[in-house]
């Protein structure tokens, strides 16, 4: 497993975060999940790795628990970092896994189950790369026109993939949470070719370590990547005041700057 991906997975671990973006997805940015609402599912008790060590399982999975405003219902996220053919099928095999799980559950208990058991999941890959993804579908992939004998009986699968990179700035400036970071910093890289990035410097940052650690981990420039490490260390250790902003980042990487400039 990559740093990357275990980056991202540990900001999608925070409740808040999850909750803001399935209410940006699903609710049009609507506050109507909450963060209490949000429970984490270790499918990795009960599925396994493939031969080249790939989780059958999605990266973050959580039920959302029901309210006066929604039922119950289980959301997926994939963290995707370059498009990848085969994700469809994989993303299949994560819905399987999430339902063969719920049949597993028959007396478990902190979960809302309905009467009928199942609750419906709904899988979305977060794709960070530059590119639009490519395919998106079985009938992509399969060529579901080359069997007109067959079409009265397959069923076609459709991936959710979300595109960060193209994301617009009001949708990347409206997302309640630490996220619009790696909205604006996919954005600015697609629309830069990869060249520059300009940290916004009035946001405040909520959970600061796992923040800049998923920046570090997606940023391809070494300098960048070793401050924001930096920083992540020296926020551990040292008491902060008030809620620290990406201008308190940058004022660590100019002082880091000046320190080098003396010492040369």
């Amino acid at each position: 497993m990559s740093n990357k991906d275990i980056s991202q997975k540990d900001l999608l671990r925070i409740p808040s975060v999850v909750a803001s973006l399935i209410n940006l997805l699903l609710y049009d940015n609507k506050a109507v999940i909450r963060a209490s609402q949000i429970r984490y599912i270790d499918l990795s008790e009960h599925f396994f790795f493939d031969k080249l060590l790939r989780p059958v399982f999605p990266d973050v999975c959580v039920f959302v628990s029901g309210s006066k405003r929604n039922l119950p219902f289980i959301l997926c996220f994939e963290n995707q970092t370059r498009s990848d053919p085969t994700m469809a099928v994989r993303n299949f095999i994560y819905m399987a896994a999430v339902f063969l799980w719920q049949l597993r559950q028959k007396h478990s208990s902190g979960f809302e189950w309905p009467k009928n058991r199942f609750v419906p999941c709904v899988v979305f890959t977060l794709h960070y790369g530059r590119f639009a993804w490519k395919p998106k579908s079985f009938r992509e992939l399969f060529q579901f026109d080359s069997y007109p004998c067959l079409q009265p009986f397959l069923t076609d699968y459709k991936m959710n993939v979300e595109n960060i990179a193209c994301w617009d700035r009001e949708k990347i400036e409206s997302i309640r949470s630490d996220f619009r970071f790696i909205a604006d910093y996919c954005a600015q890289m697609r629309a830069s070719h990869g060249k520059t990035y300009e940290p916004p410097t009035t946001w405040p940052i909520e959970h600061v370590e796992q923040t800049l650690t998923a920046l570090a981990a997606l940023s391809q420039d070494p300098d960048l990547k070793k401050v924001f490490d930096e920083y992540v260390q020296q926020f551990k250790t040292n008491e902060q005041k008030g809620a620290p902003t990406m201008a308190s980042v940058i004022a660590h990487i100019l002082q880091r700057g000046e320190r080098i400039g003396e010492q040369r």
